[in-house]
């Protein structure tokens, strides 16, 4: 049954804008679903003896097949739109049904609940060190977030496999697993108490925090700040289309301002200004004095703090939807 407020199959958003990567996930995640539907079908279909009650009309009318037919072309689809596109980061326009929506949505639910099976026995192993756990786990909770965000947040889920496509739980935390021995933990242990959802943000700043408290270079933590908002206001310029001489608080309204701002956060006008405000806090507080003048006194506990603060502004960037 839909959801409260859930738009009907056939509603159409138009001009929708996507990245490559997140396109490209969504479709090896109905890859996936596409050949264990098939496997459990041609695996019913093997057993003759279903052939003495089931002819073909029934077989063609289940359910499962028909999903099948559309996932293949949701599939086909994808890959057109995606055909050229060779950059992660890269974006695409498309509209799109609210039913693709769901189908996508889906998918990425059976492929997540997938890689949870496959982390709990990981879990379980006591030679697995708990770093590996908790880089699998702060990935599966930026997937679960991507299920949740933009077009597929009232979209409703498809129960395309039996047993999978059910409420996602909170991931186990590593230190609810008994281990028969000590568990080998990263070498910063502060990065993991807060999980940096973003991938370019990771790349960019986690293993320059790291080199630098391995080296006891703690004057040099601004760096690390400098970077995380450079890669903030190269996002928020590319998902809005603002010109380059437009930055720091100018481009937070440019943005996310409640009455022309190009990125559309919430239709209350209150939640819009809140992030706008938001966004303008990070520029002012944050990212200007760092790129103004050195602060060699930073303290590592603040820098990760900073660090989940602007992943979270890249969230709220992703959330939002363009205005034409």
């Amino acid at each position: 049954m839909a959801q409260n407020n859930e738009p009907s199959e056939n509603h159409i958003y138009e001009m929708v804008m996507f990245r490559v990567d997140s396109l490209k996930l969504m479709l090896t995640a109905l890859k996936f679903c596409s050949k264990q539907l098939e496997t459990a079908l041609g695996s019913l279909r093997q057993d003759k003896e279903w052939d003495e009650i089931l002819d073909e009309e029934r077989w063609n009318a289940i359910p499962s097949s028909q999903e099948l037919g559309r996932i293949k072309r949701l599939v086909e689809w994808l890959e057109n739109l995606v055909k050229d596109k060779k950059q992660p980061y890269d974006t695409v326009y498309s509209g799109i049904a609210h039913g693709a929506v769901r189908y996508m949505k889906s998918a990425l639910g059976v492929y997540i609940d997938h890689f949870k099976e496959k982390r709990d026995a990981l879990a379980r192993d006591p030679s697995v060190p708990s770093s590996v756990v908790e880089t699998i786990d702060a990935r599966l909770a930026e997937l679960r977030e991507l299920m949740n965000i933009g077009i597929f947040e009232r979209a409703s889920l498809i129960p395309l496999i039996a047993g999978v496509n059910r409420p996602l739980e909170k991931p186990m935390s590593v230190k609810d697993i008994p281990h028969s021995k000590t568990p080998q933990t990263a070498p910063v242990s502060v990065i993991s108490t807060i999980q940096i959802l973003d991938k370019q943000l990771q790349d960019r700043c986690l293993d320059l925090f790291q080199n630098f408290t391995e080296q006891n270079q703690g004057h040099r933590y601004d760096t690390i700040l400098t970077e995380a908002t450079r890669v903030m206001e190269d996002r928020m310029r590319k998902t809005s289309g603002a010109p380059s001489d437009i930055e720091g608080v100018k481009l937070a309204t440019f943005c996310f301002g409640p009455d022309n701002g190009k990125l559309r956060f919430s239709d209350d006008n209150g939640v819009q200004e809140s992030v706008h405000l938001l966004a303008r806090g990070v520029f002012g507080l944050i990212r200007n004095p760092v790129h103004h003048e050195l602060n060699e006194k930073l303290e590592k506990e603040r820098v990760i703090q900073i660090l989940g603060l602007v992943d979270y502004m890249l969230h709220l960037v992703s959330a939002s939807v363009k205005k034409s």
